[in-house]
C-alpha cells in the first residue's frame, strides 16, 4: 500500500497543491480584480493543460498521465 509520499519526503497531495498555487500566482500576476484573475486562470487551464478523459490512467504509480492510442505518454 502506498504511503502517499513522493520520493522527496513531502506528501504527494501537498506537493501538487504547492504546484497549483504557484501556477495560479504566475497566471494571475498583475491582474487586479477577482474577475480578471478568474478569467486569466480559466484561459490558462483551457489553453495550457492538455488532457484526454478517455485515455487517462488514474493509477497512483502512473501519476494520472494520459496516453495516446499507441500507449505513449503525453
Amino acid at each position: 500500500m502506498s504511503s502517499g509520499r513522493s520520493g522527496g519526503g513531502k506528501p504527494v497531495g501537498r506537493k501538487r497543491a504547492e504546484h497549483a498555487v504557484s501556477f495560479a500566482a504566475r497566471v494571475t500576476a498583475g491582474r487586479v480584480t477577482p474577475t480578471n484573475r478568474a478569467v486569466a486562470l480559466y484561459y490558462a487551464v483551457r489553453d495550457g493543460i492538455i488532457y484526454d478523459l478517455y485515455g487517462i490512467d488514474l493509477r497512483p504509480e502512473r501519476g494520472g498521465r494520459s496516453e495516446d492510442a499507441t500507449g505513449a505518454a503525453r
